[in-house]
């Protein structure tokens, strides 16, 4: 993982955008037929067996054509990950990617970045000697920088910058958090999500439902390795918070072989209304309590940025 691990997430949402025909954001891949496919999936060099995980995996079932993304955040970048995407045989990723032809499949690399890392980007891939399309993503235009991309028509979408107009916005929902989110930023956004399953009156829930809430249809991009890995951070979130600060409100199911139900204990909704604020405030405090464990962080929440009003 490249920068820091919002801003790794924010390029991949803003990948995945690019494939889907939204108003809400430029999509020339999605005009060329391509829709996202995979994200994490696990490639194998059958020279070297050595195992490469591009960012996300775009597929143009029409054309038999792979984009091979990987997103760069900040001013980490890896050119052994690129070689090893680039030295990829046909058969390699036709493996683990169905198009109309296999027989046919075309696949390239391509890298996604930020406006502001470009020159940093484009240049340590210079260095090591590595030409890739580069997808410089700015405030007001997407650009293409590096090398030209083997996929003609992919040259002609990219031709000249695209605008981002001020109706539009960079995507967040494709991929709210991804295995290598910090169980801190996971906590964030899952334990406010525990107070709706209250409000519900759900008198218990799973892993895999919570995640679903966040995901929706777009838990199928996700390779079987990494859906499992989101499963287990997501697990290992709720665990620290029923076994610490939330250990009043949610637990462990009782007989269950696994750590993947979980049952609501106390519920705010079940009280008297005059009493209901402030217990909505008392699990909001002891959530952010577990936010700011899990990420290090001062406490008392006076020190902390919270947002959930």
């Amino acid at each position: 993982m490249a920068g820091s691990e919002s801003g790794h997430l924010a390029v991949v949402n803003c990948i995945v955008g690019l494939a889907r025909h939204s108003p809400t954001w430029p999509h020339p891949l999605s005009d060329l037929g391509f829709k996202p496919y995979l994200l994490g999936q696990r490639f194998r060099l059958r020279e070297t067996n050595e195992i490469v995980s591009p960012d996300a995996v775009l597929v143009s079932h029409d054309a038999n054509f792979v984009l091979l993304a990987e997103a760069k955040s900040g001013t980490t970048v890896d050119p052994e990950q690129i070689r090893r995407c680039k030295a990829l045989e046909r058969e390699d990723v036709a493996q683990h990617v169905t198009v109309s032809n296999p027989l046919q499949l075309r696949h390239e690399v391509m890298v996604a970045c930020f406006a502001d890392d470009l020159m940093w980007v484009a240049k340590n891939y210079a260095d090591a000697g590595i030409e890739v399309p580069i997808i410089a993503i700015g405030e007001e235009s997407i650009s293409h920088s590096g090398a030209r991309f083997q996929l003609e028509a992919l040259n002609q979408a990219f031709a000249g910058a695209l605008e981002i107009s001020s109706e539009m916005a960079r995507p967040t929902q494709y991929v709210p958090f991804d295995s290598n989110s910090s169980p801190g930023d996971v906590a964030d956004r899952i334990l406010r999500h525990i107070i709706t399953f209250m409000y519900q009156r759900l008198p218990r829930f799973s892993t895999d439902q919570l995640i679903r809430e966040f995901y929706g249809d777009y838990i199928s991009l996700l390779s079987d390795k990494e859906e499992g890995d989101v499963r287990r951070l997501v697990r290992n979130v709720l665990s620290v918070a029923s076994k610490t600060h939330l250990r009043d409100y949610i637990g462990m199911e009782p007989g269950r072989s696994s750590s993947d139900w979980w049952v609501i204990r106390h519920s705010p909704y079940e009280m008297r209304p005059e009493h209901r604020s402030k217990s909505l405030e008392a699990i909001k405090r002891r959530a952010a309590r577990i936010i700011a464990d899990l990420r290090m962080e001062p406490w008392p929440p006076e020190q902390l940025q919270f947002y959930w009003d």
